[in-house]
């Protein structure tokens, strides 16, 4: 059987380093100080959908009118450069998903990013590079412990999907081992009777329950993002969304020391 070696980056300094929030970030339109008044600017507001819009005085926007006639300072904290990681918005939302974060550019507002936003296909991206990288943590992280006797651990229906699954691989001439062939799905069985996973989801303050309902969301996010299907339940729920973003990370990186632990070889050319 062909020893498939995980390709293991850190997906997180990966997307820090190459992913702002610039890619997201909606071109935010203004008005002149003075006009705030003026029932064009809301018919116009109300055609374009727009919740705000900037106030310009002196060639800068420090404030922004709201569709019900309202006049809002923008605040120092919810203002970030053009160059801020895409990453740093699941901390900034996670604190109130209803925020407005207005975008510098040239020190001049820009940009704003909303909730909405995060629909985007960069922070999508994200997500699920994210999750693929879990997958492959997973399958490596359950290697290293069973070796070939994680099949014990799922029941014969699954095995036999499994199975031909990997028959239909080999036919087609794909270097593929078995284990590389389970779903996601099919992972969270054996993970959750690995006594070593469940003391890395303790360590992180999860506790077994949570655990598999965070995998469950996990599961349903990534069908979701993988067959472009924006399921009303799945994208609606930020809050499941972004705690998904902020654990994930967590239990791989947690995982990865386990598999280098075990496996010096991963230790010169994988980053944890």
């Amino acid at each position: 059987m062909k020893e498939i070696d995980p390709e293991f980056y850190d997906f997180m300094d990966l997307s820090e380093k190459n992913i702002t929030v610039e890619y997201i970030g909606s071109v935010i339109d203004d008005i002149e100080k003075g006009q705030e008044n003026d029932p064009k600017v809301f018919k116009e507001m109300k055609n374009k959908r727009y919740d705000i819009i900037g106030i310009r005085e002196n060639g800068r926007i420090f404030q922004y009118l709201k569709l019900n006639g309202d006049v809002e300072d923008i605040q120092l904290e919810n203002i970030i450069a053009d160059s801020t990681p895409l990453t740093n918005l699941t901390k900034i939302f996670s604190e109130n998903i209803n925020r407005k974060i207005f975008v510098l550019n040239k020190e001049e507002i820009k940009y704003i990013i909303t909730k909405a936003d995060l629909q985007k296909g960069p922070y999508c991206l994200f997500l699920f590079g994210l999750i693929v990288n879990f997958e492959i943590t997973s399958r490596e992280f359950i290697k290293q412990i069973y070796d070939d006797t994680w099949e014990n651990k799922l029941s014969d229906n699954k095995l036999d999907d499994i199975n031909d699954r990997f028959e239909d691989l080999k036919e087609k001439n794909q270097d593929i081992d078995k284990l590389h062939c389970t779903y996601l799905s099919e992972l969270k069985p054996i993970l959750f009777k690995t006594k070593q996973f469940l003391s890395l989801c303790e360590k992180l303050n999860l506790s077994r329950t949570k655990a598999k309902d965070l995998f469950d969301h996990v599961s349903i996010l990534r069908n979701n993002l993988a067959h472009s299907r924006k399921s009303e339940d799945t994208i609606k729920d930020w809050k499941k969304i972004l705690n998904i973003a902020q654990k994930i990370p967590q239990i791989t990186s947690e995982m990865r020391k386990e598999i280098k632990k075990r496996n010096p070889r991963y230790q010169k050319n994988s980053k944890v």
